[in-house]
């Protein structure tokens, strides 16, 4: 990461994954997390790729087949 990620930031991709992984068997969209976040789907794809340097569902994808197996 070449930006530092500010501590609101951090707050919002993390309370995003742990509300992901909390509702792991349910369907979400971006526009339904962004909501829950308060700020524009775009602005959540690109705060959460600054701190965990993969896009959003690319990740959560992940952490599903993990959870799965």
């Amino acid at each position: 990461m070449t930006e530092s990620v500010t501590k609101a930031e951090r707050e919002i991709a993390e309370d995003t994954v742990a509300f992901c992984m909390k509702h792991m068997q349910e369907h979400y969209t971006i526009q339904l997390l962004a909501e829950r976040a308060g700020i524009s789907p775009t602005k959540l794809k690109i705060i959460f790729r600054r701190v965990y340097d993969t896009p959003l569902f690319a990740y959560i994808r992940a952490e599903k087949m993990r959870w799965a197996a």
